[in-house]
């Protein structure tokens, strides 16, 4: 009878943390297939892009700081700890990564500049690449240079080079 209350419990076990793992969404929200529906990103002038991409820039810097304050004040209030000294492994999973996704999904609806459709999108390809690392490794990649390098030297062509928070 242990042996099978054991194989209950393991499987139990299994189906709750597969629950729990589909109920958190686990990465990216948008499929190939809503990305489809949604139909691809308009062309628009180098100024336009750029313009609006360093508004979306500068928006979500505001709200990460933001993110950031709140949490940490949060986890001082709720440990007594020195406000800053907790939270911030956590605050990459609850604060930067969903950030960085949000951004990233507004500037990619800012469209892409005219003539540099490409670089544009292997841009957004390294924003999304550095969030995926950040998720899975936490702070550590968030304070690796190879991390952080791609973001630089393809934002530079669109003035973009300090776009993303970090």
């Amino acid at each position: 009878m242990g042996l099978k209350r054991g194989t209950i419990s393991i499987a139990a076990a299994a189906l709750l943390s597969a629950l729990a793992l589909s109920a958190c969404g686990g990465g990216d929200s948008s499929s190939a297939a809503d990305d489809a529906a949604q139909g691809a990103p308009g062309i628009v002038s180098r100024q336009h892009f750029i313009d609006r991409s360093k508004a979306v820039c500068l928006k979500w810097r505001e709200k990460v700081n933001i993110g950031f304050k709140d949490l940490y004040r949060k986890r001082a209030k709720e440990t007594g700890a020195v406000e800053g000294s907790v939270g911030t492994i956590e605050s990459m999973r609850v604060v930067v990564v969903p950030a960085m996704r949000r951004q990233l999904t507004e500037m990619e609806q800012v469209g892409l500049p005219e003539g540099a459709e490409y670089a544009a999108e292997r841009f957004w390809d390294a924003i999304r690449r550095m969030t995926n690392e950040i998720e899975a490794e936490g702070v550590f990649a968030w304070t690796r240079e190879s991390t952080i390098f791609p973001i630089h030297k393809l934002g530079k062509q669109f003035q973009l080079q300090n776009c993303v928070y970090f």
